[in-house]
């Protein structure tokens, strides 16, 4: 995982170096030191992401890890003190989880939102910037070389990190209900099989608060992560792409 954030960092660093490359060839001063900061900006909001994708697909792992110890305990310990210890800690790993996906959308929320909006009008304003150069590239006296980066580059970005970040939060809540389920589903089973009446009541009140403790992603609490959210983003950009196109072809 460290190399691939190395690589993520150095791509973006060297896309942005080469722009700005391209930009400081332009007459404009104003305009490409305040391009240029927007840029910084826009690669602050990259590395938010791609710190949640890390904090996801790490939280996917720690459920994994759950799940294939759960079945093995299920299938190979037949010892009760053995049982209730193994589940006890597995129960406690998975609490632990819950309230840190809990934390994950207080902290990382409304970041993930504005990531949203921000991935939707950077795929539209490309794809009209994309049309009103097609239209006026004739008469264009200007470098092409920032904006060709600005068309194609920036979206492609955009939609990859964003269904990156979707996937892994759905991938962790999958994960996170196969380990409930395994809980909920067997626990009640491994009484009949235990004789002590207070390790019968705990393995059942653990069956019980483990159905309930399924972590849901959010952005800013306005709609869930997942992807559901992924498709409908995705249209939402399609209808305005048709929109855009036909206007430009009727001027």
């Amino acid at each position: 995982m460290c190399l691939e954030i190395f690589c993520y960092h150095l791509g973006i660093t060297l896309l942005h170096a080469v722009e700005n490359i391209l930009w400081v060839e332009e007459d404009n001063t104003d305009l490409t030191y305040m391009y240029i900061s927007f840029r910084i900006v826009m690669y602050l909001q990259f590395f938010d992401l791609l710190s949640i994708c890390c904090i996801a697909r790490i939280m996917k792992r720690r459920y994994q890890f759950l799940n294939k110890r759960l079945i093995e305990v299920f299938k190979y310990v037949h010892n009760e003190d053995d049982i209730l210890r193994e589940i006890r800690e597995l129960y406690s790993v998975h609490r632990k989880l819950y309230y840190l996906s809990e934390t994950f959308n207080d902290v990382y929320g409304w970041q993930i939102f504005f990531i949203l909006i921000s991935t939707v009008l950077s795929l539209l304003n490309s794809a009209n910037f994309a049309f009103l150069t097609e239209n006026n590239a004739e008469k264009a006296e200007f470098n092409l070389g920032p904006y060709v980066i600005y068309i194609t580059a920036y979206p492609v970005f955009y939609a990859c990190s964003t269904t990156a970040l979707t996937l892994a939060c759905e991938a962790a809540k999958k994960n996170a209900i196969t380990t409930s389920t395994l809980l909920f589903r067997k626990l009640p089973w491994l009484p009949y099989i235990i004789g002590c009446c207070s390790t019968r009541k705990e393995l059942m009140d653990i069956a019980r608060s483990a159905k309930e403790l399924i972590p849901t992603f959010s952005a800013g609490g306005f709609y869930q992560v997942n992807q559901h959210l992924l498709s409908s983003l995705f249209s939402t950009v399609t209808t305005y792409l048709i929109v855009i196109i036909q206007l430009s072809l009727s001027t």
